[in-house]
C-alpha cells in the first residue's frame, strides 16, 4: 500500500482527472498483482529453484563423475625408473596442489551463490509490493526478478561447464602424441587434465557474469 500511494502522488497532476473510472481499475489491479505476488512469490520462487534442479539434473545426466588417472597411464608410471619416478612425483606434487586450488575456487563460488539465493529470497515481498507503484518504482521488481533468475540459472550454466570439463578429460590424449614415449605421454595427459581443470574454474566462475549478461543486467 505505502508503495501504491507513493506511485500515486508522483504521478497525481489533477486529482480529478485521476479519478476517472479507467485509471482507478488500472491502478487497482496494479494493487491486487501486488498483493498476489507478495503473497505467492515464495511459492514461485520454490517452482523456479525445482525446475531449475531437474535441469541441472538432465544435463549431468543424474550420475556424477569421479576425476581418476586412466589405467594405461597408471600402470605407464608404475613401471617408471627412479630418476623418471621422482621427476614425475614432483611433478604430480605441483599439479595436486594446483588442483586442490582450482577445486577451492569451485567450491567457494558455488558457496556465494548460495549465500546470494539466501539473501534475495527474503527480499522477494518486498520487491513484489513495488509493483503497486508507477512506473519508476515498479522498475525495482522487472530489476530483482532479472537478477533472481540470473542466480538462479548461474547453476545451469555451472553445470554445462562441468559436463564440457569431464568431456575433455576422458576424450583421452591427442592423436599426434602416439609416437610419443610412454613417460612423455603421461606428462602430456597429467598437464591437459590440469588445464582443463583450470579453465573449468574460469567457466564457473565466469557463470554470473555470462548469465547476467543473457538477462540483460
Amino acid at each position: 500500500v505505502l508503495f501504491f500511494v507513493i506511485g500515486f502522488c508522483s504521478e497525481s497532476i489533477d486529482v480529478k482527472d485521476e479519478m476517472r473510472f479507467e485509471s482507478i481499475f488500472r491502478m487497482l489491479i496494479r494493487l491486487g498483482l501486488a498483493e498476489w505476488f507478495v503473497a505467492n512469490n515464495v511459492t514461485i520462487m520454490k517452482a523456479f529453484f525445482t525446475s531449475i534442479g531437474n535441469l541441472v539434473g538432465l544435463i549431468s545426466a543424474g550420475t556424477t563423475t569421479q576425476l581418476a588417472i586412466d589405467s594405461t597411464q597408471a600402470d605407464i608410471i608404475k613401471g617408471l625408473g627412479f630418476g623418471e619416478s621422482l621427476v614425475m612425483l614432483i611433478l604430480t606434487a605441483l599439479l595436486a596442489i594446483i588442483i586442490i586450488i582450482c577445486g577451492f575456487f569451485i567450491i567457494y563460488t558455488v558457496y556465494f551463490r548460495f549465500l546470494k539465493i539466501l539473501i534475495i529470497v527474503p527480499l522477494g515481498a518486498i520487491a513484489c509490493s513495488t509493483m503497486a507503484g508507477n512506473r519508476m518504482v515498479s522498475h525495482t521488481m522487472a530489476t530483482y526478478c532479472k537478477y533472481f533468475l540470473s542466480c538462479v540459472f548461474e547453476a545451469v550454466t555451472m553445470a554445462l561447464a562441468i559436463v564440457v570439463c569431464n568431456a575433455f578429460i576422458n576424450a583421452g590424449l591427442p592423436a599426434f602424441t602416439g609416437s610419443y614415449a610412454d613417460w612423455a605421454q603421461t606428462l602430456i595427459y597429467l598437464c591437459e587434465m590440469t588445464f582443463t581443470i583450470a579453465m573449468t574454474v574460469g567457466s564457473v566462475k565466469g557463470a554470473q557474469t555470462l548469465t547476467s549478461k543473457a538477462f540483460g543486467l
